[in-house]
């Protein structure tokens, strides 16, 4: 079995790949994350698929879960959020070998061969809403601060406003 280092080695050596980690938990259950750059990378899942198809090491990885390259692959709140948002099982999870799957969590615009619909942009607040709200959150009684989720999904938009404009 590799150590984690040596996966997310072998997982970066893609030019795709931005980020990658291992998620930690059971060993003989290996998860990686990784962010890719499809806009840069349209062809990410072939040069996946050849990885996993040249490195039997490499098929030990049971999850293979892809998020688009702004999501740090180590922040699991937001890999979990891109991911649930993004995925459907008939189009987006698919066999690497025999025990290893690919959840595809990543936007589909820049899909290879394109999407049959429009794409939704993510929806953020702008700073002048974030700021107003900071201001009074604590006349609002809501409790403890909670910073914008704005601030962590803004990474993520696109160009266009409610959809995204390739």
């Amino acid at each position: 079995m590799l150590k984690n280092t040596d996966y997310v080695m072998l997982l970066s050596s893609l030019s795709s790949v931005k980020a990658a980690c291992i998620v930690p938990g059971e060993d003989d259950f290996p998860v990686a994350v990784i962010a890719v750059d499809q806009e840069t990378s349209p062809s990410w899942k072939d040069e996946v698929e050849r990885l996993f198809a040249s490195d039997i090491l490499l098929k030990q990885i049971r999850l293979l879960i892809a998020v688009d390259s702004p999501v740090d692959p180590s922040d699991y709140f937001t890999v979990a959020w891109q991911l649930l948002g993004n995925s459907d099982p008939s189009r987006d999870h698919r066999f690497l070998a025999e025990e290893s799957i690919l959840i595809d969590g990543t936007i589909k615009a820049y899909r290879k061969g394109g999407f049959p619909r429009r794409w939704p942009n993510v929806v953020c607040s702008s700073e002048d809403t974030i700021l107003a709200v900071d201001n009074k959150w604590e006349s609002l009684g809501l409790g403890n601060f909670i910073k914008s989720p704005s601030l962590k999904t803004r990474m993520l938009l696109r160009s266009g406003n409610e959809e995204v404009v390739i």
